[in-house]
């Protein structure tokens, strides 16, 4: 069967192929693909009805669950734009994301209605709140009637079409918004599956949020155009994901190196059964070889390190299931997918030389929502810049060294100092602030506050902490704090956060929040 080139027609066509064949397995629900269709076809044709067209903007506040499948492919399927949004997010981070797409349409779930309940009145041009649970408060509408039985037109959908607006911050401040079209998901979600060699026995496990790109194409969508199966947990609990691996007989799955240490710490691991467990994969961060090594001599199952950017959909390279696997390397590029290295003037480097990691292929992203200047600086002659510093080698396999964007990943979250800074320097008592990664055993990195306080004034940890809490999601709050009389500085007055990382790494003794 020829493949579909857009997430509408990759929903019929695997439905009419796979329709009474269990896709999903969540808690105690099993979902077939026939009733993933005909569950999206429904909310579509809600959507519609409520006044949503293509081309306009669905703002999504979920958890993992059934529901969001069907969000997924009914604002897929009415040529809408889904926008994702973390449900760890502060009501400041939603309101900004909201504000920016000019969202009319906002499906939230009650769990997370209580802080965000000012979106009601703080979002001026939100028409529609579509409340996912019981007691539906006033002014909002209940999710469940967004499933109609009418039979609603729905446009036509093309390849170039876009889809979803996903969220990821840069180095200059505020989160951009990258433009992902169904060309995008539905060419990656194949390379990715085939890369990774996903078949009809496949059955993936995933814990990761479905609002985060990754989840959505590596786990969900790659998994589905292969007619496989997705084992969906609402979070991860070492205990629960240990059951779920044995009960489901789960082949693979992908999780960050911080998943891999905490299952690996868990007790009793021989009473479970891992035997249908063929390969998982490694993103997001470095993995130790001490780390790789003994997990995969535990579970009896390689561990594939893999690559990846929300502006490449999400997958660019992995080391293949089947051949030569290389530790510490991130593999080779999946099918039409050219990766590259260049000096910093763009001039292309031989094997085994040290410079920018570029990118092309039909999965790289439209833009950045509204930021022509930006995309025209990251795209440049159709070669995506990665930020990322490594190598290929005389093989043709990548390897990163490092990372020229300013970027802390925590148990494989990407967190952009920025934006904290600019939060933190609002404090009546600080001078000035910097935000640097410090290696961590567990989450790979922890995020580190530097602080010059305003003279004779003194800043504790608390009250960083309380100030931030309402602010910022809780995992970009920093872990440890140490206080400055200057920071090193560079000839055109920027701070040298290489030479402040040293500093704090030699004196240690951090007050810790």
């Amino acid at each position: 069967m020829k493949s579909a080139e857009t997430i509408s027609a990759i929903l019929d066509q695997q439905a009419r192929k796979y329709g009474d064949r269990t896709y999903l397995f969540f808690e105690d629900q099993k979902v077939t693909y026939g009733e993933l269709a005909q569950r999206g076809t429904r909310l579509a044709c809600g959507l519609r009805a409520s006044g949503v067209s293509a081309g306009d903007k669905v703002a999504v506040l979920l958890t993992n669950s059934p529901s969001f499948f069907d969000v997924f492919f009914g604002v897929a399927l009415t040529g809408a734009t889904l926008v994702p949004i973390n449900p760890r997010y502060k009501f400041r981070e939603v309101k900004d994301i909201i504000d920016r797409v000019e969202a009319e349409t906002l499906i939230i779930e009650k769990e997370l209605w209580g802080d965000l309940k000012g979106l009601q009145e703080g979002c001026k041009l939100i028409k529609n709140i579509f409340f996912k649970g019981s007691d539906t408060p006033p002014g909002l509408r209940p999710f469940t009637n967004l499933y109609s039985d009418k039979n609603v037109a729905l446009p036509g959908i093309k390849f170039e079409d876009e889809f979803a607006i996903i969220f990821t911050s840069g180095t200059t401040g505020a989160p951009k918004g990258v433009v992902l079209t169904h060309g995008n998901y539905v060419t990656n979600a194949f390379q990715g599956a085939r890369g990774k060699d996903f078949n009809e026995s496949t059955r993936v496990l995933t814990c990761l949020p479905l609002v985060h790109v990754n989840a959505q194409v590596s786990s969900f969508l790659g998994s589905f155009v292969m007619g496989g199966q997705l084992v969906l947990q609402k979070e991860f609990h070492p205990k629960e994901f240990l059951v779920a691996l044995s009960k489901y007989s789960v082949t693979s799955f992908a999780a960050v190196p911080t998943i891999y240490a905490i299952l690996l710490n868990q007790a009793d691991l021989n009473q479970y059964d891992f035997s249908h467990l063929t390969y998982c994969i490694s993103g997001s961060a470095p993995m130790s070889r001490a780390l790789r090594s003994n997990f995969e001599k535990t579970f009896n199952a390689n561990i594939l390190e893999a690559y990846g950017l929300t502006e490449a959909t999400a997958m660019v390279s992995t080391n293949p299931p089947h051949g030569i696997r290389k530790v510490g390397s991130i593999g080779l590029p999946y099918e039409n997918i050219k990766m590259k290295v260049v000096d910093f003037e763009d001039h292309t480097l031989d094997s085994n030389q040290v410079g920018e990691i570029l990118i092309s292929g039909p999965n790289v992203f439209k833009g950045y929502f509204k930021e022509p200047e930006a995309t025209a600086k990251a795209v440049v002659n159709g070669w995506l810049h990665s930020g990322d510093l490594g190598y290929r080698d005389d093989d043709g396999y990548y390897f990163l060294t490092g990372r020229i964007k300013e970027l802390i990943i925590r148990g494989g979250i990407n967190i952009y100092p920025k934006e904290i800074e600019d939060i933190i320097a609002t404090y009546s008592k600080i001078a000035q602030v910097a935000i640097i990664g410090i290696p961590d055993e567990i989450w790979g990195e922890r995020v580190h506050a530097c602080i010059i306080s305003k003279e004779n004034q003194r800043v504790t940890v608390e009250e960083i902490n309380n100030y931030l809490k309402d602010k910022i999601a809780s995992f970009k709050i920093p872990n440890t704090l140490s206080l400055h009389r200057e920071f090193p500085m560079g000839g055109l007055g920027k701070i040298k956060k290489q030479k402040l990382k040293e500093v704090v790494m030699q004196v240690g003794g951090c007050n810790e929040f």
